[in-house]
């Protein structure tokens, strides 16, 4: 009885790395995600930095009314027509990426 519980033990974990595996692939790959998502958010976030950095104005994502936050907000409304958004998302990915990187 002692062996067939085991053997259960064993599938388990067995069963919890494959799930885990699988999970971080899903995550990675953002399997099931729109290649567009963010797109528009993520432009008007880079559109800002370039502008920022060449005025070498630091990029402060995490403060609501910053220069770098309320630029990206105008850019999207430029872009989309869309008054007032908040890209704290997409400005904090974009600041902490390396500027020549990719999403």
């Amino acid at each position: 009885m002692r062996e067939n519980a085991v053997q259960r033990h064993y599938w388990l974990v067995a069963l919890l790395v494959e799930m885990r595996r699988r999970c971080k692939w899903i995550i990675d790959d953002r399997v099931g995600t729109s290649a567009n998502y963010g797109h528009p958010q993520e432009c008007a976030a880079m559109a800002s930095r370039q502008l920022l950095e060449s005025f070498e104005i630091p990029l402060r994502y995490s403060q609501a009314k910053s220069t770098y936050r309320e630029v990206s907000s105008l850019f999207f409304e430029a872009m989309t027509g869309t008054h007032g958004v908040d890209l704290e998302r997409a400005c904090r990915a974009v600041a902490k990426r390396k500027f020549d990187e990719r999403p």
